[in-house]
């Protein structure tokens, strides 16, 4: 199955009712709305790009999950725009129960521009040269988006707090999940002998792991996460995966999903502190890489996307291969 297939698969579940997306909207910006063309470009929330009356735009989106939603996004957007980094203005955040169902329902202002993928524009056509400065305007924003200090690990709440309260603690939650890691192991065609690779590396991540502060990571860092205009990052958008984490988490889902087309060491190029990538760093990147993995592995298994699990099947191996070529 394409992508795009299972994209619209996926969002042909969820369609909010227009009487109450029209009052939602309409509390919002005290203005109906003329028209709505639905967007279908990630896999979490259903979203629209809704047209007012007065021919403004706004973007509204909604999630269906059983815990509150997008309060998260809220203090991370906050923060974020204080450290200099262009983030959509909210303008309201409703929750409601519709037909016995959660609906959560954030009305953004929609920003300058256009995505730089999923978009109108054809990111695979730009000159090397325009692209590569996008990307490194990309790491300078990620720089400030790291300067916010969180409080805790992990998922984030509406106060900026996560669950878990030193990096130690963070990366040896894995050793508490051998029995889960073995029974996917089995689903997903993964060898058990990759299962006890993963778990002897562990052992020696032991000795390399920092004391290190949480930092606000915006955890699906993507092109189609910019809008542009010209050569230009107008915003950063969808904070819903907001997370307390190392730095290294960031550029190490950066390098899972796009190395190979857009190169981390662009991204590396913008990013303001260079003493992140020390002696320690490729090692820490591959192994948040496989500890990524996992979780897309887990993830398309539930989504039932066989040719998903399978990509990520091999792309955890490649990054278990790192460190049978390297010490640690």
């Amino acid at each position: 199955m394409e992508y795009k297939s299972y994209l619209e698969k996926l969002h042909s579940k969820n369609a909010t009712p227009e009487d109450f997306l029209r009052e939602t909207v309409k509390y919002a910006t005290g203005k109906d709305f003329s028209n709505k063309s639905r967007i279908i470009a990630g896999e979490a929330n259903e979203v629209y790009d809704i047209e007012l009356k007065d021919e403004s735009h706004v973007i509204a989106r909604i999630s269906r999950k059983d815990k509150r939603n997008f309060e998260q996004e809220r203090w991370a957007i906050n923060e974020s725009a204080k450290a200099g980094v262009p983030v959509p203005e909210i303008l309201e955040i409703k929750h409601a129960v519709y037909e016995n169902q959660p609906l959560h329902i954030c009305i953004q202002r929609k920003m300058r521009g256009d995505t730089l993928e999923r978009g109108k524009i054809d990111m695979r056509a730009l000159p090397k040269g325009v692209l590569r400065k996008i990307i490194a305007q990309a790491g300078e924003l990620l720089s400030k988006i790291h300067s916010v200090k969180t409080n805790g690990f992990d998922d984030l709440n509406a106060k900026g707090e996560g669950s878990v309260k030193s990096f130690r603690e963070f990366i040896l939650w894995r050793e508490k999940q051998e029995k889960e890691l073995f029974d996917l192991a089995k689903t997903a065609n993964l060898e058990s002998s990759v299962v006890k690779d993963f778990f002897s590396i562990l052992q020696k991540i032991k000795r390399i792991i920092p004391e290190i502060a949480p930092v606000l990571n915006h955890n699906d860092y993507a092109p189609k996460h910019f809008m542009i205009e010209g050569d230009k990052i107008t915003g950063v958008l969808d904070w819903g995966e907001v997370c307390g984490h190392s730095p290294i988490n960031d550029l190490a889902k950066w390098d899972y999903w796009y190395g190979d087309g857009l190169p981390l060491e662009w991204l590396k190029v913008g990013y303001a502190d260079k003493s992140l990538f020390d002696e320690n760093f490729d090692a820490m990147l591959h192994w948040i890489s496989l500890n990524n993995g996992l979780e897309v592995m887990w993830w398309y298994l539930e989504m039932e996307y066989p040719d998903a699990v399978e990509s990520a099947r091999k792309r955890f191996c490649k990054d278990l291969s790192y460190f049978k070529e390297h010490s640690i």
